[in-house]
């Protein structure tokens, strides 16, 4: 469930408008997270979206400490990827066009004339009444795409789905001494670097060059270590990584 996202590079913006984000869209946040019923509202969250000073200070102490410890370190790999898969989808819009650009984000998702067609977890239209559509890749989100919109502008709706990983700079990494491939193997490394962005089983096959029945048993004992998360969508398998097996590319 996305609660709240902020569009912007910089941390310590992020923080600040966390901080100052309205309680009216707090409000309207927590309504649209009961009315789906999903999980229980945490007392804790009800005093956030009400202002409390003592839960703001508390949660911007967190978020702070969070940053520090877990993602500062990584976050030249973060910009890099985003800027990387900016670059690719540009280039793919200026030689295919469009709706071929969009196929590339997620096999969960295709465009029907005008229309982006998704799939999600409930029934939901959204309807963009000229305003456009952002998208965002993000390096922490391993799932489908999910749609939300800018809290300091309502009326833009994003689209945030996972960023690719620059295969071409896994194969200098594998080149110089691969510590996956020596870990889990050459063939299975490279299925895990192909699932940075979701596919079908005959479309991983064909990516790492190898049988579906093949792709099949990686994606099983990728799974099984929790590297992995796959579903059934028609007649085709769909795999993405999980947030495990993303933290495990990382590191390369």
């Amino acid at each position: 469930m996305l609660y709240l996202d902020v569009l912007t590079t910089d941390a310590e913006q992020a923080f600040q408008l966390v901080r100052d984000t309205a309680t009216s869209v707090h409000g309207e946040n927590l309504n649209r997270i009961a009315q789906i019923g999903v999980i229980a509202i945490p007392t804790w969250l009800r005093r956030y979206a009400d202002g409390d000073a003592g839960v703001l200070d508390a949660l911007d102490d967190a978020l702070r400490a969070f940053h520090t410890t877990c993602l500062a370190q990584l976050w030249p790999t973060v910009t890099g990827r985003f800027h990387d898969d900016i670059a690719h989808r540009v280039n793919i819009v200026g030689t295919h066009g469009l709706a071929a650009m969009i196929d590339t984000l997620s096999p969960d998702l295709r465009m029907t004339g005008s229309t982006l067609i998704a799939r999600y977890p409930w029934d939901r239209e959204v309807h963009l009444h000229g305003h456009g559509l952002i998208l965002m890749p993000s390096v922490f989100w391993t799932g489908h795409p999910r749609i939300t919109w800018d809290p300091q502008d309502p009326s833009r709706h994003v689209l945030i789905y996972p960023a690719r990983i620059n295969h071409d700079a896994a194969g200098s990494v594998a080149g110089r001494g691969d510590g996956l491939a020596g870990l889990i193997g050459a063939t299975r490394a490279n299925v895990l670097r192909a699932l940075a962005q979701p596919t079908t089983t005959s479309g991983l096959a064909g990516h790492v060059g190898i049988s579906v029945s093949s792709a099949s048993e990686h994606t099983t004992a990728l799974r099984n270590a929790g590297l992995v998360t796959s579903h059934r969508l028609g007649q085709a398998v769909h795999h993405h990584l999980t947030r495990l097996g993303f933290s495990v590319l990382m590191q390369q």
